[in-house]
């Protein structure tokens, strides 16, 4: 996923509202799976909003395949901006995937609780945006069906009873071109 996934827009009456990338005409969901090993990690029904500083998206769930951190952390620029942390990682592939944040300052208060997935380590399929279409078949490209296999097993047992025959009919030539030659 690049750094263009995500576009933002402000309302009227000054909500910011945030989409996918290919998804600004459409409300279909997205799905959030891991790089690594396509486990699906959450939706965009538990969307939350964006952290632009992190490249992290914020949603308010997230699937089982989410392991949550037992120990709060308190360090590096999460001690610096005054938060505690738990880390997420994958269950599949043990992969880290994100943060939680357990205890923010205030001016952070709107991120405590919510799931902080890093745009890095994930990726996004939003339902329905596929473009293609079931395939078509053609007269050539007939479904195995049970009668077509009873068709194409009486042509093999046709052939096969032609082959032994031409055999049998060239092992006597070759008795009688043997038997002259002697």
């Amino acid at each position: 996923m690049g750094d263009d996934y995500l576009s933002a827009s402000v309302s009227a009456v000054g909500e910011a509202t945030y989409t996918l990338a290919g998804e600004e005409d459409s409300d279909a969901p997205a799905v959030f799976f891991c790089v690594k090993c396509r486990l699906p990690l959450g939706d965009s029904f538990s969307w939350s909003g964006t952290d632009e500083q992190q490249n992290h998206i914020l949603l308010r769930r997230v699937s089982n395949n989410v392991a949550v951190g037992r120990e709060p952390l308190f360090a590096g620029k999460y001690k610096k901006m005054g938060c505690v942390i738990r880390t997420l990682s994958c269950l599949g592939c043990s992969s880290p995937i994100g943060i939680m944040y357990v205890s923010t300052p205030k001016e952070l208060d709107h991120r405590r609780s919510l799931f902080s997935m890093d745009v890095a380590r994930i990726d996004s399929y939003v339902v329905g945006s596929s473009t293609q279409q079931r395939a078509t078949l053609s007269s050539e490209k007939t479904p195995v069906t049970l009668e077509y296999r009873e068709g194409v097993q009486q042509q093999l047992n046709e052939v096969k009873a032609l082959t032994v025959a031409i055999g049998q009919r060239l092992s006597e030539i070759e008795a009688n071109l043997q038997n002259k030659s002697v």
